[in-house]
């Protein structure tokens, strides 16, 4: 294990089991999700040949560029939908500014 492996794998599972603890409470599927994610993470960086062993599963050469991809994939995904609930709030607030100022 190097330098960083050593630094961030305690820092994910203190992460992680506080994602657990939110999911337990409040049982909401983003809550899930997020865990996922951070175990997901934890898995790459305390073995990184599974990304390139995954990445040559799917067809892709190097487990940097299935990551690469998978990011670029999901940022415009969660751009998007973080582009759209801020339009709603915006309708939101200018309907209830609306019904207040009559």
């Amino acid at each position: 294990m190097n330098v960083f492996q050593w630094i961030m794998l305690p820092v994910l599972v203190v992460v992680v089991m506080a994602e657990l603890a939110r999911f337990v409470r409040d049982r909401r599927r983003s809550r899930l999700i997020r865990t996922v994610v951070w175990i997901a993470a934890a898995v790459l960086i305390a073995d990184p040949a599974s990304a390139t062993s995954l990445a040559r599963l799917v067809g892709i050469g190097r487990g940097t560029d299935l990551v690469f991809y998978v990011f670029m994939l999901v940022t415009p995904a969660v751009l998007f939908h973080l582009y759209s609930q801020q339009f709603r709030m915006r309708q939101d607030i200018v309907l209830l500014a609306r019904r207040e100022a009559l």
